[in-house]
């Protein structure tokens, strides 16, 4: 595939499939078909299951959140096991994600 489909596609899935109506890859392919055969100069457009392998490619927390928004997306955000200074913060209120230390304590007994 040349560069200028291969670009014309990942646009026109950003534009077309990852938007709030949530449409099927099968119905986005068969717009992106027509919009080739309409182009200017005519593109020939790639196999349906390199479109869909394209779109897989892309899947993840940005794809999720505009497609189904920020809630749906929070599954798919990346799960931190440490805390260090550079972790990203996380949990919108106090104790909503809570990290325990299981370091035992001796006692002078």
């Amino acid at each position: 595939m040349d560069e200028q489909t291969y670009t014309f596609m990942l646009q026109f899935i950003e534009e077309h499939y990852e938007n709030p109506k949530q449409r099927r890859k099968l119905r986005v392919y068969e717009a992106f078909v027509c919009a080739c055969e309409n182009h200017q100069p005519k593109l020939t457009p790639p196999s349906r299951t390199t479109f869909s392998q394209a779109i897989e490619r892309r899947a993840g927390y940005a794809q999720t959140k505009r497609r189904e928004g920020r809630r749906a997306a929070i599954q798919k955000e990346p799960f931190y096991w440490e805390l260090e200074l550079t972790t990203p913060r996380h949990g919108s209120r106090p104790f909503e994600i809570v990290h325990i230390d299981h370091t035992q304590l001796w006692s002078l007994d």
